[in-house]
C-alpha cells in the first residue's frame, strides 16, 4: 500500500529528536551514508482501515527524521502478511514475512505484527536470524504469553535462541481484561456478566483475564461460552442466557469474526446497550467503521491497550503537533485503533537504530538496554522505553463508547 505522506529520505542532515548528532571534528569527505531498511508487516487485505493509518503514521514519522536514525538512512517498507482469502492475516504469510525479513541484508527491525497469532509465528524466526535476533516492535499485540510466562511454556518458546527481540508499545490483555472487570465494576454498577470469545487466542485470553479480574471486583459471571464465527445466527445463544438475568455482556474475540451479527442479536435478544444488559467488548472491535455505524451498536463501551485520537492530542506538544502534521500530510485524522501506536513504534525503532552500530544484533541489543524516548521528543507525551520482558513502561488504558456511530472517549487509566 502507497504512502499519501511524503516519502522523501535524502535530506541531508537528520531532523529526528531521537537521532545521534553529526560528527563536526571530521577534515575529509565523510563516508557514505549506510542505508538501513525498516519493514512494517500488517494484514493489508481486511476490513479495518485502520491498517493503512498504520503504515501512514509510520511512514510520517520516518519522513520527520528526514529518512534518518543517527549515521544512518532510514528507508520503509511496507509487507502484507493477509491473503484476500482469509480476508486478513495468514499463518503462511506470516511464516514466509518472516524468511523474508532474515533473508534482506540490510533490513534491521520490523514493525508489526497486527495479530498476536501471526508475531507468535513471525517472533521465533527472527530470534534464530543469524545475524539477529531482528528486532521487532509490535503496536497493536496485546496477548500476555508473548512476553510474560501465561499457557504452558509462554513465553519462552517463542524465544529459542534465549534472547527476547519482541517488544510492544501498548499493555498486554492481562491488563485491558482486568480494566474491562474494573470498569463494568465500579463505573457501571454491574454484577453479573455474560462473557463470550470467538476461539481464537486473542479472544481467549482476553475473557480470562476478564473472568480472573471479575471476582476481584465483586462481578459474578452467569454465563461463558464461545461464539462460532461462521454462524450467521446467534439469537440461539443468547437465548439460552436470558434465564441467568445478567446485567452484562462482555465481548473477546475480533469484530471479523462475525462480530456485527453478535451485537445485532445481543441486543434483539437482551435489549439495548444504554438499558439492562450493558454490552462491553474488548479492542478486537476497536476502529472498524461499519460496527461504528451499526444502530445496534450504540452505547456498547469499547476497552483499548492505549488512547483514542481524542485523547492523545491532550497528553503533550508533541503528540498534538504529529496529530496536526498527519492531519496536513493525509487529509484525515488517523483512524482509532493503533494506528497512532505505529507511529509510537517506529519513534522507539530509530532511537534504537540511532544509538547502535548499525546490525541487527546490536539494534536489538540497544532496544533491551535501557533504552528510552524523552518526554520532550515523546509521541506518548513520556518517557517511554521498553522492560526486560518486551513491554512498554508507559501503558495508558481507556475505555470508548460508540455514541451517534463514532467512538467516544469516556475515560482512562494506566495499567
Amino acid at each position: 500500500m502507497t504512502s499519501s505522506a511524503p516519502t522523501g529520505t535524502s535530506d541531508p542532515a537528520p531532523t529526528d529528536p531521537t537521532s545521534a548528532p553529526a560528527s563536526t571534528g571530521a577534515t575529509s569527505a565523510p563516508p557514505p551514508t549506510r542505508q538501513l531498511i525498516v519493514a512494517t508487516d500488517f494484514p493489508l487485505q481486511g476490513p479495518a482501515d485502520v491498517v493503512a493509518d498504520a503504515n501512514l503514521a509510520a511512514q510520517l514519522v520516518l519522513d520527520q527524521a528526514g529518512g534518518r536514525a543517527g549515521a544512518y538512512a532510514v528507508t520503509l517498507r511496507q509487507d502484507d502478511d493477509s491473503t484476500a482469502a482469509a480476508g486478513g492475516w495468514d499463518p503462511a504469510v506470516c511464516a514466509s514475512n518472516a524468511a523474508n525479513h532474515v533473508a534482506t541484508a540490510d533490513e534491521v527491525a520490523v514493525i508489526g505484527t497486527w495479530n498476536s497469532d501471526c508475531s507468535a509465528i513471525e517472533i521465533p524466526l527472527l530470534d534464530q536470524d543469524p545475524s539477529g535476533p531482528m528486532l521487532i516492535v509490535s503496536p497493536a499485540n496485546t496477548r500476555t504469553g508473548l512476553t510474560k510466562p501465561y499457557e504452558t511454556r509462554e513465553p519462552d518458546q517463542y524465544y529459542p535462541a534465549g534472547q527476547r527481540n519482541f517488544a510492544r508499545v501498548i499493555a498486554p490483555d492481562d491488563a485491558q481484561g482486568a480494566g474491562a472487570a474494573s470498569f463494568a465494576s465500579k463505573n457501571l454498577h454491574l454484577s453479573k456478566c455474560v462473557v463470550l470469545d470467538d476461539g481464537e487466542a486473542y479472544g481467549s485470553h482476553v475473557a480470562a483475564e476478564f473472568v480472573a479480574a471479575a471476582a476481584d471486583n465483586g462481578v459474578a459471571i452467569v454465563g461463558q461460552a464461545t461464539w462460532n464465527p461462521a454462524d450467521g445466527d446467534y439469537s440461539t445463544l443468547f437465548q439460552g442466557f436470558v434465564s441467568k438475568q445478567p446485567d452484562c455482556v462482555f465481548l473477546a474475540g475480533l469484530a471479523s469474526n462475525g462480530g456485527a451479527q453478535l451485537i445485532r442479536d445481543k441486543v434483539a435478544v437482551l435489549g439495548a446497550n444504554d438499558a439492562a444488559v450493558r454490552l462491553i467488548a474488548c479492542d478486537g472491535f476497536l476502529g472498524f467503521p461499519d460496527i461504528d455505524a451499526l444502530p445496534e451498536a450504540e452505547g456498547m463501551y469499547l476497552t483499548t491497550a492505549g488512547l483514542p485520537v481524542s485523547a492523545i492530542a491532550a497528553t503533550g506538544a508533541v503528540p498534538a503537533k504529529f496529530l496536526a502534521d498527519f492531519q496536513a500530510a493525509c487529509g484525515h485524522a488517523p483512524v482509532a485503533g493503533y494506528a497512532y501506536e505505529a507511529a509510537v513504534a517506529m519513534q522507539f525503532v530509530l532511537a534504537s537504530i540511532a544509538a547502535s552500530d548499525g546490525t541487527r544484533a546490536d539494534v536489538t541489543r540497544t532496544a533491551f538496554s535501557g533504552q528510552t524516548v524523552p518526554a520532550s521528543t515523546s509521541l506518548t507525551g513520556n518517557e517511554f522505553g521498553i522492560d526486560e520482558n518486551g513491554d512498554t513502561t508507559d501503558r495508558p488504558m481507556s475505555i470508548e463508547s460508540i455514541q451517534a456511530g463514532a467512538e467516544t472517549f469516556v475515560t482512562a487509566w494506566t495499567a
